[in-house]
C-alpha cells in the first residue's frame, strides 16, 4: 500500500525556485542577444536570414534533440543517481 503525502510549497520556496529559473534565463537571453548581434554585425548575415537560422536550429533542438536526450536521461541509472552519470 502506498500513501501519498501532499505538501504545499511555501512562498519562500516558490521565490527560491523562480530566482533559480530567472538566473538561468538571464544567462540564456544574454547569449541569444549576443548571438543575434554576432550574426548580423560580425558575420554580416541579413537580419531575416539570421532570424531563420536561430529559429530553425531552435525548432530542431526542441523537436528532435531534446526528446532524444530526455529518453536517454530517463533510461540512465548509475550508482550516483538517475541524473548524475
Amino acid at each position: 500500500m502506498s500513501t501519498t503525502i501532499n505538501h504545499k510549497l511555501s512562498i519562500t520556496e516558490k521565490i527560491g525556485y523562480s530566482l533559480g529559473d530567472l538566473s538561468a534565463n538571464l544567462v540564456f537571453q544574454t547569449l541569444m542577444t549576443f548571438l543575434a548581434y554576432f550574426y548580423t554585425d560580425v558575420f554580416k548575415i541579413p537580419e531575416d536570414k539570421a532570424t531563420a537560422i536561430i529559429f530553425t536550429v531552435g525548432m530542431i533542438a526542441a523537436l528532435v534533440v531534446n526528446p532524444i536526450m530526455g529518453a536517454i536521461a530517463d533510461r540512465t541509472n548509475t550508482r550516483w543517481g538517475k541524473f548524475r552519470p
